[in-house]
Parts: C-alpha cells; sequence; structure tokens
C-alpha cells in the first residue's frame, strides 16, 4: 500500500491526539498523586500498542485497523511527559531550572536519536538491499516487490522498542522511593 505525504499524516493522527488528550490528564493526577505509578503506566501502554502494531502491519494497512495502536503508543507518550518533566523540574533549585529543561530536552533528543541505529541496523541486517533501495530510494516499486522481508524487520524494531520499554518500567518503580 503506497501512502502519499497527505494519507500518512492522516494515519499518524492518533499518536498525536492521545498524546494531547493524555498529556494534561496525566500532569494533573501525578501532581495530586505523584509521578512514579503514573509514569509506569507509560512503557506498558506503550509496549502494547508496540506489540499491537506487530500484529497489524502489513502489505494493506486500514486506518480502523492501525488507529488502536496508534493511539495506546500515543497515550504511552502522554501519560509519561508531563509526570517526567514535572519530577524533573522539581528535583532542582526554581533558579537552576532553565539548565534542567535545556538537559533534559537534550537528553530526550539524544535518546531520540540514537535509538534509530540499532533499529537500522536490524531492518539493514534483516531485509535484502534491493528491498530496501525499492523502499527508500524507487519512487515506483517493481512489480516483483515484495514488503514481506521488511515488514519482518519493521517486527523486529517493534520487539526492540517494546523490550527497551519494558526494561524502563524498572527505574521507573524505583525512583523516588525515598520520598
Amino acid at each position: 500500500m503506497r501512502l502519499g505525504p497527505l494519507q500518512a499524516g492522516i494515519f499518524l493522527i492518533p499518536i498525536s491526539a492521545s498524546l494531547v488528550a493524555f498529556g494534561p490528564v496525566s500532569g494533573i493526577l501525578s501532581d495530586r498523586f505523584g509521578a512514579r505509578w503514573i509514569s509506569t503506566v507509560c512503557p506498558v501502554v506503550s509496549s502494547a500498542g508496540f506489540l499491537d502494531l506487530t500484529l497489524t502491519l502489513g502489505r494493506t494497512i486500514t486506518f480502523p485497523a492501525i488507529s488502536p495502536a496508534l493511539e495506546l503508543v500515543g497515550s504511552g507518550t502522554g501519560i509519561f511527559a508531563s509526570p517526567n518533566r514535572s519530577s524533573i523540574m522539581n528535583s532542582v533549585p526554581a533558579i537552576r531550572r532553565g539548565i534542567a529543561s535545556g538537559v533534559s530536552t537534550a537528553l530526550f533528543n539524544v535518546g531520540m536519536t540514537s535509538i534509530m541505529g540499532p533499529a537500522f541496523l536490524i531492518m539493514t541486517r534483516t531485509t535484502p538491499l534491493p528491498v530496501l533501495e525499492q523502499i527508500f530510494v524507487s519512487a515506483t516499486p517493481s512489480g516483483s516487490f515484495s514488503f514481506l522481508d521488511f515488514i519482518n524487520s519493521i517486527d523486529l524494531v517493534l520487539y526492540q522498542s517494546t523490550a527497551f520499554l519494558l526494561v524502563a518500567i524498572i527505574p521507573s518503580i524505583l525512583r523516588d522511593r525515598g520520598r
């Protein structure tokens, strides 16, 4: 299935919409009940979304089929963002919050870009080069083009992401234990 830019953007709306919906709610809940347990829900919800994506991704993808998985991924991110930022800002003196915000944003960006290396390594090791060239370079894939290898590599990346998220539960549960 070949999507144009507009269609691809529409397919990604559930991530943004659920992030926007859950961000403020998790912020209110974390202010009231603390950030530890609320932010621990994030990796669980996002992992469920990634695992659901491994079941729904295929040669043909419909918006109704993929939306629930993308909503889970966005919800997990939205649930995590406010409590995490609140914890960071509350852990430093008010005069240092600008620096803390900058360091937090820089570390977020480093994390997002550093995870791309292992993801592309998995994709290039599991998908034949001609298939990758047709996907990323060719404007029109040939008639004998098969997405199966590429979809399998995407599934492996989603499993890797799920594993990282599940490991992230441990430090999330352990934080703020002494308070």
